[in-house]
């Protein structure tokens, strides 16, 4: 009878360490499915970021960009540590560590091509742009030339249609109307001032193209491509987690059986010997 109380006493001792080696394991599982989660809401807000910083040009947003690239690395680290403790293969966050340097990176490029076209009218290429035409302007209206003066106005609705717009058929409205104007020989006086301008505009054109006219060009697309990459990647790591979540439930029913079965065993056999010495 003591070795039977022994054997129940020990019985219960395993099964609570059991269940609580269990329920720590699953709880570090849910702390992954959280980090991976706080990855997601990251990189929204990484997308957040860029697009405030694009449509209102201010480098606060770039500064907080910055802090939740810093952040998901932290995220990142801390996951490594919980795939090491299961023993999972860590590519897919090798991947996405790759990825979201790579969006950081590209990122960076198109807040530099912004500083160089200009944050405000009066900075970078777009100042230059602006110095020049009104340097056209005012010759106009000194001049009292009225036609000068229509055609600057056209340039300008070319230019401002462009950026506008960002379609390269206003580039070639605009090179067709100065090319025009330069080859005049009434305004041969000028003409340097023309080409300032016009080189000016072609300057911002092309700075323009390299950010990208549209999300599927230049810079722009390629963010996009990456953010795509990201999503997948994240996709992935919230199915090697499941799985393995899967998979530690059924090795907890496992091994639960196996023991529930072996000191049950134990217990009938115990019985029936000190039944029979009785």
């Amino acid at each position: 009878m003591l070795l039977l109380s022994i054997i129940v006493t020990f019985s219960f001792i395993i099964i609570s360490w059991i269940e609580s080696k269990s329920i720590s394991a699953l709880d570090k599982l849910t702390e992954l499915n959280n980090n991976v989660s706080s990855l997601e809401i990251n990189l929204l807000e990484l997308r957040k970021d860029e697009k405030d910083f694009l449509g209102r040009n201010d480098l606060k947003y770039f500064e907080k960009f910055t802090k939740n690239i810093s952040d998901i690395h932290k995220i990142e680290n801390t996951l490594v540590s919980g795939f090491d403790y299961f023993g999972l293969e860590k590519n897919e966050i090798n991947n996405f560590t790759k990825t979201i340097d790579k969006y950081s990176d590209i990122f960076n490029k198109v807040v530099e091509i912004k500083k160089e076209i200009g944050l405000t009218e009066e900075e970078g290429l777009s100042g230059s742009l602006r110095k020049s035409v009104h340097f056209v302007q005012e010759y106009a209206k000194k001049s009292n030339d009225y036609y000068l003066l229509s055609i600057v106005y056209d340039l300008r609705k070319q230019e401002k249609d462009f950026m506008l717009r960002y379609d390269e058929k206003y580039v070639e409205n605009f090179n067709k109307i100065i090319t025009k104007l330069e080859n005049d020989q009434k305004y041969v006086d000028i003409k340097n001032i023309l080409e300032n301008y016009k080189k000016d505009f072609i300057n911002l054109v092309n700075a323009e193209k390299i950010k990208g006219l549209n999300e599927k060009s230049g810079l722009m697309g390629e963010m996009r491509i990456i953010i795509h990459s990201s999503d997948e990647s994240l996709e992935k790591l919230k199915n090697i987690i499941s799985e393995e979540v899967i998979k530690h439930h059924a090795e907890i029913e496992l091994k639960s059986y196996i023991f529930i079965f072996t000191i049950a065993l134990s217990i009938i056999l115990a019985l029936f010997y000190l039944s029979r010495n009785i």
